[in-house]
């Protein structure tokens, strides 16, 4: 069990397991962009949802080989983010919905619109319990319908519940239940522009970062399940972050601005201290856009940059590797299985597709000692 110190002596074995180079998963015939995807714990199954002009939900039980559509509601959707539970067994998933008017181009779809070319969604938030096949809408939530809704996290089963909006004058807008959604309460932290947020299983940790393109913003953390938050500024200064995620613990954290060159942050003490993993650098890096994964233990990671290449790492983000079987497209989302054994992406871009990797068991042999790099200057350096 890794623990936030790590003492591993020099020359000794690990094993760690390699990925297979990334595989496309064809989900449809004609152009799709997707937003967010989700692989189940156990890696088997696969949801994908579409954000551009509204879109659908699209569901796999067989690691991408096939898809089912999903229509929700009855009409296309602008899904904004998603996540799934943790717990072994549990089939959940929430995932949000922003208010937007979105263009339509397909004289088809203008037609059957009575001529409108301008489609208007609303916010909302969704659940299923049967991994993406069934949706239904949490009715306590009418007060998302006209905001501009940003992200969603949740605890293991789903009891503790946080949702984000970028609401007026810049400011974040973040609401939190812990009924899995009877009852809300807004908590007003003092941050600014879009926030992004990410959960422990068992609700306690909820870390917030702030920000997005040309926008700097800052990191809030809570170790109580949202009653007090701490200002967290890594390296001293604002950044535009676009993404944070968690180990299910907690104690390890990573976030990730959005411009060019941006390095990615790392913490190993629930927030408090942050060190830089600075081997992920170069053409395929930066812009990281909404797109981080992380292990249940923390131990592997993943990136993917919304106009360059994926990143893995699998030994706690000390040294990453650029994923070129992938290619450089413009990705928008990443998610791994709670082991870290199977890995999937997504493609925002036009004609964009789900990708796909699984690990393979090897052992490494360490040429040097691992120090505590959640109190170093830099990760992977």
């Amino acid at each position: 069990m890794l623990k936030n110190r790590i003492e591993w002596k020099l020359g000794k074995m690990i094993k760690y397991e390699k990925l297979d180079p990334f595989k496309e998963q064809k989900v449809s015939d004609g152009s799709r962009r997707f937003r967010s995807v989700l692989v189940q714990p156990d890696g088997e199954g696969l949801v994908a949802f579409e954000n551009h002009n509204g879109g659908n939900v699209w569901a796999s039980k067989d690691a991408g080989s096939s898809w089912t559509e999903v229509v929700v509601d009855d009409s296309p959707q602008y899904w904004v983010a998603a996540k799934k539970g943790t717990s072994p067994g549990h089939n959940r998933i929430i995932a949000l919905t922003s208010h937007a008017n979105t263009f339509v181009s397909n004289k088809t779809k203008v037609k059957e619109m009575g001529g409108e070319q301008w489609l208007s969604h609303r916010g909302a938030l969704w659940e299923s319990q049967n991994w993406g096949m069934t949706w239904y809408e949490l009715e306590t939530l009418n007060m998302f319908t006209e905001l501009e809704m940003v992200d969603v996290a949740m605890s293991a089963q789903g009891g503790k519940i946080v949702a984000t909006a970028w609401g007026e004058l810049n400011k974040a807008r973040v609401w939190s239940t812990t009924s899995g959604g009877a009852e809300w309460k807004e908590h007003i932290i003092g941050a600014s522009h879009s926030p992004y947020v990410a959960m422990s299983e068992n609700g306690t940790t909820i870390a917030i970062a702030c920000g997005g393109p040309g926008k700097k913003g800052d990191m809030f953390i809570s170790r109580d399940g949202g009653e007090s938050w701490a200002l967290k500024r890594p390296g001293n200064e604002s950044r535009s972050w676009m993404a944070i995620s968690m180990s299910l613990d907690g104690s390890t954290i990573v976030g990730a601005p959005y411009s060019p060159g941006a390095k990615l942050w790392i913490s190993r003490d629930y927030g408090e201290s942050w060190g830089t993993a600075k081997k992920v650098t170069g053409a395929g890096s930066g812009f990281w856009h909404n797109a981080l994964a992380l292990s249940g233990d923390g131990v592997h990671m993943a990136a993917a940059s919304h106009s360059g290449s994926l990143w893995t790492s699998d030994d706690i983000g000390l040294t990453w590797e650029e994923q070129k079987s992938a290619g450089s497209r413009g990705w928008g989302a990443i998610d791994m299985s709670q082991r870290g054994h199977k890995i999937a992406a997504a493609v925002e871009g036009f004609g964009g597709n789900v990708w796909t990797t699984q690990r393979k068991p090897f052992t490494l042999h360490l040429e040097r000692p691992l120090h505590d790099v959640g109190h170093a200057d830099s990760v992977g350096s």
